[in-house]
């Protein structure tokens, strides 16, 4: 669709998640960033999108028996490992993980948990300092009645933001 397209999608909607390896020994900060359009968080073991994006951008103390190998001659030093986000865009999407393979089964289950999405979020606290867009309303919710290998979506939305909410079923 072309580089306009691309460039006017990734200010739409485009992600950027800063991970980051820290060691005051060895006075190292590594920062990796990645793109994307959605930010999937896990459904199985939460109840609700705010744990869950809090488990997501967790600091990992990497001490102890867990420390990191700088690879140099400082050995194995104590370090933390973190993602945070970098860029957010105007309108954001979650992809709630709510498939999950049963090794008992041998068959990928939905999880049909309660899992809570606020109508209002700031996503401040998942993010790096610079970022100046951390408000958003829910605005639609994008469901899915069947099962992983077939279905149908139905879609709730409220497109004035209003308080009215739709149902959209073909």
């Amino acid at each position: 669709m072309g580089k306009e397209f691309v460039e006017k999608r990734e200010d739409i909607m485009g992600i950027v998640e800063s991970r980051v390896l820290e060691c005051q020994a060895a006075k190292i900060k590594n920062e990796v960033n990645e793109t994307g359009n959605e930010i999937q968080v896990t459904v199985s073991g939460f109840d609700n999108l705010i744990d869950s994006l809090r488990d997501l951008t967790a600091t990992e103390d990497l001490s102890g028996a867990n420390k990191w190998d700088t690879g140099s001659e400082l050995g194995k030093q104590d370090a933390k490992r973190y993602m945070k986000y970098k860029k957010l865009p105007k309108v954001l999407l979650f992809h709630l993980l709510r498939f999950a393979y049963n090794k008992y089964t041998g068959r990928v289950e939905e999880i049909t948990s309660y899992f809570e999405c606020p109508n209002e979020l700031d996503m401040e606290e998942f993010c790096l300092p610079e970022v100046d867009k951390t408000r958003y309303t829910l605005t639609a919710v994008l469901a899915h009645r069947g099962d992983p290998m077939s279905g149908h979506y139905i879609t709730y939305a409220q497109p004035k933001h209003d308080g009215n909410w739709y149902v959209f079923n073909d």
